[in-house]
C-alpha cells in the first residue's frame, strides 16, 4: 500500500520516513503518541472557544485516545495505524 501512496497526490515525507516502519510495526519513539494527543485537544478545544467545527480532526483525537488509553502513548505516533488496522478487521 506505500508505493500506491506514494505514486499520487497523497505522498508525504512522513510516509518516506516512516512508512516502512509502520508496515514493519517499528514504533519506536521519535514523537510521542500522547504528546500528539495533547496537541490535538488544545487544537479542539481551540477551535470549540472559536466556534470552528473539526470533525475530523475529533475523530483522529478519539484515535489517539484510545491508543494512550490502552498503554501505548509512549509509542511514536504512527502507532496510530494500529488503530487504523483495527478498524479495517
Amino acid at each position: 500500500m506505500i508505493p500506491v501512496l506514494q505514486g499520487g497526490s497523497a505522498r508525504t515525507q512522513m510516509m518516506e520516513l516512516r512508512g516502512a516502519r509502520m508496515a514493519a510495526h517499528d514504533f519506536n519513539p521519535g514523537f510521542k503518541a500522547s504528546f500528539h494527543r495533547k496537541d490535538l485537544r488544545i487544537a479542539l478545544e481551540t477551535a470549540r472557544e472559536m466556534g470552528i467545527a473539526l470533525p475530523f480532526t475529533r475523530q483522529v483525537a478519539d484515535m489517539f485516545n484510545r491508543l494512550v488509553e490502552r498503554g501505548q502513548g509512549d509509542l511514536d505516533n504512527s502507532a496510530l495505524f494500529t488503530i487504523v488496522e483495527e478498524m479495517s478487521a
